[in-house]
């Protein structure tokens, strides 16, 4: 599924905090994703995050982009360091894709569905999931 973000986003940088913008626009990418994945009847969202590989990925921020979502949100590299998350992506053949350039693109599987929600903000939410 390919959803419109940029919405969403430019929403996000016109009201928002700055120092908020990237785990906002996390937390709407998440709950995009888990309205998918029920949709599809998946039991869950599986991300590439970890712990400390970029600024916004602290224990807090990984806690404030899933709050409110009833599917768990699965995170198998969380401890891994970046060579190691590398070398895995190779390995599942993965790792093309994931550095091709993508304005606003965020990659999420939920159980057997890849998700991609690119970029659209509250108002456009329900809208942008009906075009999915």
């Amino acid at each position: 599924h390919i959803v419109p973000f940029t919405e969403i986003s430019e929403a996000i940088k016109e009201h928002c905090r700055e120092d908020f913008g990237t785990v906002i626009m996390r937390r709407f990418m998440m709950r995009i994703a888990q309205d998918i994945a029920l949709q599809e009847e998946c039991s869950g969202l599986i991300t590439g995050e970890s712990v400390g590989q970029v600024a916004s990925q602290t224990m807090a921020s990984l806690a404030c982009t899933q709050a409110g979502l009833t599917l768990p949100v699965l995170r198998p590299v969380i401890g891994m360091d970046k060579e190691e998350i590398i070398a895995i992506s190779r390995k599942i053949d993965t790792f093309e894709n994931a550095n091709k350039p993508k304005p606003a693109t965020v990659v999420m599987l939920a159980t057997n569905i890849e998700v991609k929600v690119l970029g659209d903000m509250a108002s456009r939410l329900g809208e942008s999931k009906n075009k999915a």
